[in-house]
């Protein structure tokens, strides 16, 4: 038996290779077209419909072979159907499969496609990825960075409960007293963070950008924090209604202060010695910055703060505050007696006869020589 028209037809489908055609005739009956069409689509994929010839061409899959698998056609005969199939490079078995797998189609029975076991191969490609990851992680990530990173936060952590146990004593000193003038001072320190040191905030962290190094550097930082919050206590102590003596001591160390009077009961000028509301000292102050004979009087206390300044000594911040607000109803009328700052609970006055700059520079002398112990 031969069909020339089936071998006319896969001629076309050589595509350069050297190949023969061989063919076959399924014993069926009357079959029609559709039937080998529907047939063709159970085993693989139509290459070319002739429906003027009636030729359905086919490269056979059957659900397991390749995509590079043998073509056949096939068309209606009169007592059944004539089958041809390429033979390349004389490998004949390929094709003879095919067309029994074509013929089992037609007598309904398609082949069962091969179960593709796609959830064993991403299981075994998830599987590969983690191991990959644990071995990354173990014998590059742990000892270079989550190891080092680890050690150093552990450091980092005693640090920051060293200045957390300084903070409730730091608030404390600073509870009472005014630090705005205070450079570096704050009025109230606020704790740090305590960071987690397990596997995952440790891979967070450095995710973040915290390797070992940027640790240790902090930790540094908070170290010199709690140095210095340690450091101001006793000065926040210190100025917390501070005696006479410790004033006087204080402005003998200022560049530019000649004498010190502390006022009495007897001289002062204000009447507000030891009385309610009143301040538990007063000493005034000349300074070389205004000539001897600028400002009347014999000595510090008869210059009065014209003569140079007075430190203002009070048993509460309420009280010293009370005194600013009395102070700057003089603002910028005839009665004004120069600057007032306002440091623990001490107003720091200077005399309306210095210019802004030197009442200021005064000032700022002041307060230097009391945060620095």
């Amino acid at each position: 038996m031969k069909n020339d028209r089936l071998e006319q037809k896969l001629t076309a489908f050589f595509d350069g290779e050297k190949a023969t055609v061989t063919q076959m005739r399924i014993e069926r009956g009357t079959t029609m077209l559709d039937q080998i069409r529907d047939a063709m689509l159970d085993i693989g994929t139509i290459l070319e419909e002739d429906l003027d010839r009636g030729i359905y061409v086919t490269r056979v899959t059957g659900g397991y072979r390749s995509a590079y698998g043998p073509i056949i056609a096939a068309t209606p005969s009169d007592d059944g159907v004539d089958v041809s199939g390429i033979v390349v490079r004389g490998k004949k078995k390929p094709v003879l499969e095919a067309m029994a797998a074509f013929e089992d189609a037609l007598n309904g029975n398609p082949p069962k496609p091969r179960r593709r076991h796609f959830g064993l191969k991403l299981f075994l490609l998830l599987t590969m990825v983690a191991i990959s990851a644990i071995a990354f992680t173990c014998n590059y990530l742990f000892p270079r960075f989550i190891i080092p990173a680890q050690a150093a936060t552990v450091e980092y952590n005693d640090a920051v409960e060293e200045f957390n146990s300084i903070v409730p004593r730091y608030n404390r000193a600073a509870a009472g007293v005014d630090v705005g003038n205070l450079r570096g001072f704050v009025q109230e320190a606020q704790g740090l963070s305590i960071q987690g040191t397990d596997y995952v905030s440790i891979c967070k962290a450095i995710i973040g950008g915290n390797r070992a190094e940027k640790i240790r550097g902090d930790t540094d930082i908070i170290r010199e924090m709690a140095k210095k919050l340690e450091d101001e206590i006793p000065v926040l102590d210190a100025i917390r209604n501070p005696s006479e003596e410790w004033v006087k001591s204080k402005l003998k160390e200022v560049d530019g202060i000649d004498l010190t009077q502390a006022v009495t009961l007897s001289n002062d000028p204000n009447g507000m010695l030891g009385k309610e509301g009143g301040y538990t000292s007063c000493t005034y102050f000349t300074t070389g910055y205004l000539g001897k004979d600028v400002v009347k009087g014999a000595t510090p206390v008869q210059k009065g703060v014209d003569g140079g300044g007075a430190i203002e000594v009070y048993q509460t911040l309420e009280e010293a505050r009370a005194r600013c607000e009395y102070l700057s109803g003089f603002d910028g009328t005839v009665l004004y007696s120069g600057s007032y700052a306002l440091v623990g609970t001490m107003v720091i006055r200077t005399s309306c006869l210095l210019d802004d700059d030197a009442q200021y520079v005064l000032t700022g002398d002041i307060v230097n020589v009391m945060i620095d112990g």
